[in-house]
């Protein structure tokens, strides 16, 4: 199943629900709002204060699913910005350039 990371900035308001809500429960209200949409939240880990509150690795049977838990979290005015991208394993990178037969030339060349 594909997965993915994404990392988000919420609001201010929003970690102050979170603090006072508490952050382990907010993995798990997350892991709950995942499962609804078919999506698995696998790990959520908060950061120190900066660019990012938190970053979370998930896996869903299509991007379908991301791009609902995408539209549905932007919407709640909780989220400042956030960026997902697609994982790869190594054995799956492998498998991608040993069926690559480029014909591609570097500018210059």
């Amino acid at each position: 199943m594909p997965r993915y990371v994404t990392f988000v900035k919420y609001t201010t308001e929003a970690l102050q629900g979170i603090r006072a809500g508490g952050y382990a429960a907010r993995f798990e209200q997350l892991q709950a709002f995942g499962e609804s949409l078919g999506v698995t939240m696998e790990s959520m880990d908060f950061m120190i204060p900066g660019e990012w509150d938190f970053m979370s690795t998930i896996s869903a049977p299509s991007v379908n699913e991301v791009l609902a838990v995408h539209s549905f979290s932007m919407a709640s005015g909780t989220v400042e910005r956030s960026v997902t991208s697609e994982l790869f394993s190594g054995e799956q990178m492998d498998a991608a350039i040993s069926k690559a037969t480029p014909k591609y030339s570097p500018p210059g060349s």
